[in-house]
C-alpha cells in the first residue's frame, strides 16, 4: 500500500480492510513505517519507530477488536509497554524500560492496533510544546520550525503527517487538546475517571490528568473511547457509560442545545483575533444548525485556581522525579534536569505538604462548585482552544531559568482555557474548525457536563459534517509525498 493510498484511510477505515482480506495487518504497519521513515527527517516525531516489531509480525496475523491491525503510536509517557523505553523526554531516565503493560495499553492492544513507535513529549510531560532537551524539537508538519503543541506533540505531529491515524496522549492541563489544536487533530480530554491510569497510578496530578487519543476523525475518537473508556480492577472511581455507549449514536443529531460562546473568556487575557474569529464562525454556524448561542462564560476565582493548579504541577511533578530517579538509580540535577524542571524539584521538596494540599484540594473545590451550576443552564460551552496560533521552537523554553510560578504564568499566557476542565474533570474536545492567515490550524474547544462524552461526540459529528476539515492536510504530510 503507497503512502498517499495509506493515509486516505482513518482508523475504521483501515480495520475495514484488514477485515474483508484487502490489506493484511503487516503490510498496514510496514506503510505506516515508511512513511514516518520518509518524513522523520523533517519532523522528528518520534523517540523510536519499532522496525523490528513489525518486521516479526506473521503475514497472515488477523487482530480482533474494533482498530483490528491499525497502526498506532503510543506516547512517551505514563503509559507504559513492557520492554519498551520509558523516557518521559528526560536525561534522568535513559537507559529505563517498561517492565509491563500498564492497563490502558492492554486495552489498546485488545481494541486489535499495532504500535509501530513512540512518540516524544516534553520533559515530564509540563509543557506545551515538544522540544526536550534529551533529544530535538518536534516540528508542527504545517510550519517547520514551529510548535506541534504539548505535551502530546510527537503524537499530535505523527497523526497529522499521517504516519497513523490515531494516536495515543494524554492532559494534565491541555496535553491532548493543545497539539489537536496546533496540527488541525481531533483531540478528546475524556471525563475524570473515565479511562485507567493502572496499576500503578489511580489518580494523577490530584484528578487532573487523563489518557485519550489523537485522531483525525470524530468516529475514530468515540469509538477509541468505546474500546478503552471503562474502569479498571481497583480503580477509585467508576462513572456511569451512557446506555448505547459513545458510538453507536454518533450520527444522531444531538437535538437543540443550549450552547454558551466565550470568544475571549474573561478569566485570561485575550487571544489572538484569528483565534476568537474563529470561535464566534463555529458559533454561527452553531446557531445555523439550530441550536440556542449565546454569548455566557462560568464564573470562578481564577487567580485562586491559577494557584491551586500550579502548587498541584509542583507538587506532582516533585513526587514523579523523585520515584523516577530512585528506579533510575541517578540524582535529579542540572545535568538530569531541564532548568524549569531543576527549579520545580527544588521548590518541591521544601512545600509544607498540609499548606499545600489546602491549596490545592480547597481551589480544586471552589473551581468545581462554581463552575458546575453553570452547566445546569447551558449543555456545551464553546471558548478558543488556545490563546495563539503554533509558536516558533524556543518561545516557550523549558530549559529557562524560571520558577515554578513564573514558568506557570508563561504557560497559562499561552493555554489559558484548556486547564478549567482538567481541574473540574469535565469532557474537553478541541476541533479544527479555523485555519489562520499564515494556513496553519485553529482549534476550537467545546466542554460538556461532567461525563457527557457522548453528547459531545454527537455534536462534533454534526460540526465535522457541516465544516469538514478532512480535505486539508499539511505540507509536510504522506499527502504532500503523493501529491
Amino acid at each position: 500500500m503507497e503512502q498517499g493510498e495509506f493515509a486516505g484511510y482513518d482508523g475504521l477505515g483501515l480495520a475495514e480492510l484488514v477485515r474483508s482480506g484487502q490489506v493484511t495487518a503487516r503490510e498496514l504497519a510496514q506503510a505506516a513505517i515508511a512513511t514516518a521513515d520518509a518524513l522523520e527527517p523533517e519532523l522528528d516525531a518520534m523517540v523510536e519507530i519499532f522496525h523490528e516489531d513489525v518486521e516479526k509480525m506473521p503475514q497472515d496475523l488477523k487482530p480482533e477488536g474494533a482498530f483490528g491491525g491499525v497502526p498506532f503510536i503510543i506516547k512517551d509517557c505514563v503509559l507504559m509497554m513492557e520492554g519498551k523505553p520509558v523516557l518521559n523526554g528526560s536525561r534522568l531516565c535513559v537507559g529505563m524500560t517498561a517492565p509491563y503493560d500498564t492497563e490502558l495499553m492492554t486495552r489498546f492492544r485488545q481494541a486489535g492496533v499495532t504500535v509501530i513507535g513512540m512518540s516524544k513529549c516534553p520533559e515530564f510531560g509540563y509543557c506545551a510544546t515538544t522540544e526536550p532537551v534529551v533529544s530535538s524539537p518536534v516540528h508542527n508538519p504545517w510550519k517547520r520550525g514551529h510548535s506541534p503543541g504539548g505535551s502530546s506533540g510527537g503524537s499530535a505531529a505523527a497523526v497529522s503527517a499521517g504516519y497513523v491515524p490515531i494516536a495515543h496522549g494524554n492532559d494534565g492541563g491541555g496535553s491532548i487538546r493543545i497539539p489537536a489544536s496546533c496540527c488541525g487533530l481531533v483531540g478528546l480530554k475524556p471525563t475524570r475517571g473515565r479511562n485507567p491510569l493502572g496499576p500503578d497510578l489511580g489518580e494523577a496530578l490530584f484528578g487532573m490528568s487523563c489518557e485519550g487519543i489523537l485522531s483525525r476523525t470524530v468516529r475514530d475518537t468515540a469509538m477509541m473511547l468505546e474500546c478503552t473508556g471503562r474502569p479498571g480492577v481497583g480503580d477509585p472511581y467508576e462513572i456511569s457509560r451512557p446506555e448505547d455507549g459513545f458510538f453507536r449514536n454518533l450520527d444522531k443529531a444531538p437535538g437543540r442545545l443550549r450552547v454558551a460562546v466565550a470568544p475571549a473568556p474573561s478569566w485570561a487575557p485575550p487571544p489572538e483575533p484569528e483565534v476568537a474569529a474563529a470561535v464566534k464562525k463555529v458559533a454561527s454556524q452553531l446557531e445555523a444548525l439550530g441550536h440556542s448561542v449565546a454569548e455566557a462564560e462560568p464564573a470562578f476565582d481564577a487567580d485562586r485556581l491559577s494557584e491551586a493548579i500550579s502548587a498541584a504541577w509542583v507538587a506532582g511533578e516533585t513526587a514523579w522525579i523523585k520515584a523516577t530517579a530512585a528506579a533510575a538509580g541517578r540524582q535529579p540535577g542540572p545535568e538530569t534536569l531541564e532548568r524549569v524542571m531543576w527549579n520545580v524539584y527544588r521548590e518541591g521538596i521544601k512545600l509544607n505538604a498540609v499548606e499545600t494540599l489546602q491549596t490545592v484540594l480547597a481551589g480544586f473545590n471552589a473551581a468545581c462548585r462554581s463552575v458546575a451550576p453553570f452547566f445546569q443552564s447551558y449543555d456545551v460551552l464553546l471558548t478558543p482552544t488556545v490563546a495563539k496560533t503554533p509558536r516558533p521552537h524556543g518561545e516557550l523554553d523549558q530549559n529557562a531559568d524560571l520558577s515554578a510560578r513564573e514558568w506557570w504564568d508563561v504557560l497559562f499566557a499561552y493555554i489559558p482555557y484548556t486547564p478549567l476542565f482538567n481541574v473540574t474533570g469535565q469532557p474537553a474536545i478541541s476541533l479544527p474548525l479555523g485555519m489562520s492567515r499564515e494556513g496553519v490550524p485553529i482549534g476550537v474547544q467545546l466542554a460538556a457536563g461532567f461525563g457527557q462524552e457522548d453528547l459531545l461526540l454527537r455534536l462534533a459529528r454534526q460540526l465535522e459534517e457541516a465544516l469538514p476539515w478532512r480535505g486539508r492536510h499539511p505540507g509536510v504530510s504522506a499527502w504532500s509525498r503523493a501529491d
